[in-house]
């Protein structure tokens, strides 16, 4: 699961020494919060394949369980681009701020 806000997180904020503190750190809670996914994702799966023999991965999207994981993580993401004035429910709508976050934590080094 992929979600748009994923998406502006990962395009925009790239872990680089060139960029800020904070950007590397946003970047680290981005990665974190996709590892956890994954992570749940995994142990859920495992436990419904005993459940579910010979079942799809397909058909294991269609359960509650995965939805709600799927949906926790992307609010998750909404929240972290929000938060980082790209997307999502915090920013002005209609208005991508992705550039301006990127020009206040993504100078090169030794400018202030």
């Amino acid at each position: 699961a992929v979600s748009d806000n994923e998406r502006a997180i990962v395009a925009k904020v790239t872990g680089s020494t060139a960029n800020s503190p904070e950007v590397l750190k946003d970047f680290v809670r981005w990665n974190k919060t996709r590892n956890d996914f994954d992570k749940q994702v995994g142990d859920a799966l495992q436990s419904w394949e005993q459940k579910n023999p010979n079942q799809s991965f397909t058909k294991f999207k269609e359960t509650d369980t995965y939805k709600n994981l799927e949906n926790n993580y992307i609010d998750k993401t909404n929240k972290m681009a929000a938060k980082m004035g790209l997307t999502g429910a915090g920013a002005p709508k209609g208005v991508d701020k992705t550039d301006e976050y990127l020009k206040q934590y993504l100078k090169p080094k030794g400018t202030v």
